[in-house]
């Protein structure tokens, strides 16, 4: 079997290097590797969900002509309110109010009493004064970090930021600089040195809370008390951090017991909230600033009302039901010490919902993961450009729906998969 994966080419790589006078040239040329990839990985249209049960799935199999089940571990759902039977009712209850879609952008008639009142609720889970909706939490960090920065600015990032940073970075137009992944030290030389080639540039640092590769946790105090002795401001994404981290599930700034203050805090509600949309916690006046200035609100129709209701009552349950962050906390300690009973290490790392297994290239990415969905259990396979080549891994998520048998299967189809595939988890690397 491993023969035959040697020669699998990444179809998620060579775009920017295809040259031509014919736009769709690249889809011909690529539609090959994608073919190839459609028959041999799960990752695909090939498979949908027909059903969700709790930490399960049935799934329309295409390729076999049938319907089989699957323990879900792609899932951001970390606490189980997507399907929370109180979240569903109030999204059913907030579209029967104000239908399916407020047909308006924000700043017009794409508001409503329940969006403004989902925009209080953040700010005051975040401990900030205000927050701002947007359509997804790729448009929230587009928008703040565009709005906020030009070409006269500096944009600092952690070398491990989401593509939706870097993405908003480039669109700024801002000078851009990266820093060793959650080092303090090389975070302050960066920043000594860009302050004094410019020192009248606004500085946004840009961190995550929770590293959505590994599922570490950012050193944030040293990189707040870093940036801020830089005149620099901070913005923390927090989008795997909310609701799994913190005693109480209020993200990163409990987890360290409240001596940081971020200047921005990015969410998601599409994640531990149940619901779909993004968010951005910060003070009034940046608020009422990125609602006029940010372009993925001023130019997009505000949230869906199903997703607003969704929220807020999933914000309630946070608050109103501790056993989901525990069962969640209980689930994450189990399986990781599972995969560090079968010496894949790199789950050491984690200190959330996200753990992985780092398999050192791409054939045996798409190998392993194939055979783990073949024996049941739906993870996800990262490629590079997700990851740094030669760092491709599995990831797996954790969620309070998972039951113990869930877990013990996933294991068990873990040791196998790997067996089988004679394939060992390479060391990890970006921590160095």
């Amino acid at each position: 079997m491993m023969e035959e994966a040697k020669d699998r080419v990444n179809p998620y790589v060579g775009l920017s290097r295809f040259r031509s006078c014919d736009l769709f040239a690249k889809v011909r040329k690529l539609a090959v590797n994608i073919d190839e990839e459609y028959a041999h990985r799960h990752q695909s249209p090939l498979w949908a969900v027909r059903e969700y049960h709790a930490g399960r799935a049935i799934i329309e199999d295409r390729l076999n002509s049938g319907c089989r089940e699957v323990v879900v571990m792609c899932s951001a759902d970390y606490l189980g309110l997507a399907r929370h039977p109180l979240v569903v009712a109030a999204a059913i209850r907030a579209t029967e109010s104000l239908g399916t879609s407020v047909n308006s952008v924000p700043m017009m008639a794409g508001s409503t009493v329940l969006h403004r009142n989902l925009e209080d609720s953040l700010a005051r889970f975040a401990g900030m004064e205000a927050a701002v909706l947007f359509q997804t939490g790729y448009a929230a960090n587009m928008g703040v970090i565009s709005a906020l920065c030009s070409y006269r600015d500096v944009i600092v990032v952690d070398n491990l930021v989401h593509h939706s940073v870097l993405d908003g970075a480039r669109l700024s137009g801002a000078k851009r600089f990266k820093f060793r992944h959650s080092d303090p030290s090389h975070l302050e030389g960066i920043l000594t040195e860009t302050r004094a080639k410019h020192s009248d540039a606004g500085i946004l640092v840009v961190v995550e809370g929770v590293y959505g590769i590994d599922g570490d946790i950012a050193p944030l105090p040293d990189l707040i008390r870093v940036s801020h002795k830089f005149g620099a401001k901070v913005m923390v994404d927090d989008a795997h951090a909310t609701g799994v981290i913190g005693s109480t599930g209020h993200g990163s700034v409990e987890h360290f017991n409240g001596t940081i203050k971020p200047d921005l805090i990015m969410g998601s509600l599409s994640k531990a909230l149940g619901s779909a949309g993004g968010w951005v916690a910060c003070s009034r006046k940046v608020a009422d600033f990125l609602r006029y200035y940010a372009r993925t609100i001023v130019l997009s129709v505000g949230l869906p009302a199903a997703c607003v209701g969704a929220g807020l009552a999933s914000l309630g349950l946070i608050e109103q039901e501790r056993s989901l962050l525990e069962r969640l906390h209980a689930n994450i300690a189990f399986f990781k010490e599972g995969l560090l009973r079968l010496k894949h290490a790199n789950a050491a790392f984690s200190a959330s919902a996200i753990i992985s297994i780092p398999v050192g290239n791409y054939s045996a990415l798409s190998e392993v993961n194939a055979d783990l969905f073949r024996r049941g259990v739906w993870a996800e396979g990262l490629p590079f450009p997700l990851v740094a080549k030669g760092e491709e891994r599995i990831r797996f998520r954790l969620t309070a729906s998972h039951s113990a048998e869930d877990l013990k299967f996933a294991l068990d189809a873990v040791e196998a998969a790997f067996s089988k595939c004679s394939i060992n988890s390479v060391d990890h690397k970006t921590h160095e």
